[in-house]
């Protein structure tokens, strides 16, 4: 089994922007990591990169101690999952599937199959692959991927597109691949907690930037950033710029308690997390009702700071609605409670 290594490796556009990187760390055989981000972060090129379909303007890629453009494309043992699935149309689900086998083998296939919750697609009359709807690709191109048990597995959002029961069991079943797997694994997803669920390491891009790598324990503990601390949230937090004066934090609209004493003083970035404030009289005044989100146990408030606060628009608060508070979108509330020390940054 051979380590996947990042040395200062960068992409970069036609007209010199900075797309990803520079991104140096490696993984080694056992570990899956999981390069988590939004939309457009860089993952995706990440995967690119890791599989040798694209080459870095800059640094290297190594598969072991050879750069991996230098390993034919059938020898580099990588198994790879693209976001539009890549399937052979013209061929049927199992043959499919059974593609990067050295012989069909319908014990492997049926295996891989299990595993994307796949199997009522191998037999029957749907016919080939061109026929089936997007979130029977997406399995199909998971079990595609991992039949081979290739010791570099790289999948991009293989839970995409998957309905929430679907979504679960394959999730598991993957888990428990993964685990059991000697080869390494690098997955590209949106959400924290698959990555708590699938992953050893997390790498949190953004930007095209490696922001922070550790265990999902180490991050959710030790966030480096109000803003890696906001995605670390379900729902995503609210990270604001404030300044602690007085053992006080002062934020949009008002100032507000620390959890515990403190000596610091000057420019902070702050996250709060979904449901740590509440309406009160007293507190963030000036605050603004953008939305209200309906909830299976009842309603929460989205607020945006005052509009003079010069913040991000899109850093919206998430307030759970009490059921003495009536207000609509638009009305104007004060909210209120306790910073913790944890999510205090330096500015």
């Amino acid at each position: 089994m051979k380590a996947l290594r990042f040395e200062d490796a960068e992409v970069r556009s036609g007209t010199g922007r900075t797309l990803l990187g520079p991104i140096t760390m490696t993984i080694d055989p056992g570990t899956t990591l999981v390069a988590c981000g939004s939309t457009g972060a860089g993952k995706s090129l990440l995967l690119e990169l890791a599989s040798g379909m694209r080459r870095p303007d800059s640094g290297t890629v190594r598969l072991g101690d050879r750069d991996v453009h230098r390993i034919p494309p059938a020898r580099r043992g990588i198994g790879l999952l693209t976001q539009d699935a890549a399937l052979y149309d013209h061929l049927g689900v199992q043959a499919n599937i059974a593609f990067g086998l050295p012989a069909v083998d319908p014990t492997r296939v049926e295996q891989a199959a299990t595993v994307a919750d796949c199997r009522d697609l191998l037999t029957g009359d749907r016919g080939r692959c061109g026929t089936l709807s997007g979130g029977e690709r997406r399995r199909v191109a998971l079990a595609k991927a991992i039949a081979p048990a290739p010791p570099c597995l790289l999948l991009d959002e293989p839970l995409a597109g998957l309905d929430p029961i679907i979504r679960q069991a394959v999730r598991s079943r993957l888990a428990a691949l993964l685990e059991a797997s000697d080869g390494l694994a690098v997955l590209a997803l949106h959400d924290f907690e698959d990555a708590v669920v699938l992953g050893d390491r997390v790498a949190i891009i953004d930007g095209g930037r490696l922001l922070q790598v550790g265990t999902c324990e180490d991050l959710m503990e030790r966030p480096g950033s109000a803003r890696i601390a906001a995605r670390l949230q379900n729902p995503p937090g609210c990270s604001l710029p404030g300044r602690i004066e007085g053992g006080q934090v002062l934020l949009p609209g008002g100032r507000l308690p620390l959890a515990e004493p403190t000596s610091r003083t000057g420019a902070v970035e702050v996250m709060i997390p979904p449901h740590a404030m509440r309406v009160a009289e007293e507190g963030l005044s000036g605050w603004i009702v953008v939305s209200i989100e309906k909830t299976r146990d009842g309603a929460d408030l989205l607020v945006s700071a005052p509009l003079d606060a010069g913040t991000d628009p899109r850093a919206l608060l998430r307030v759970r609605q009490e059921d003495d508070c009536h207000v609509t979108p638009g009305s104007e509330v004060t909210v209120t409670g306790t910073i913790e020390n944890r999510f205090v940054f330096g500015s």
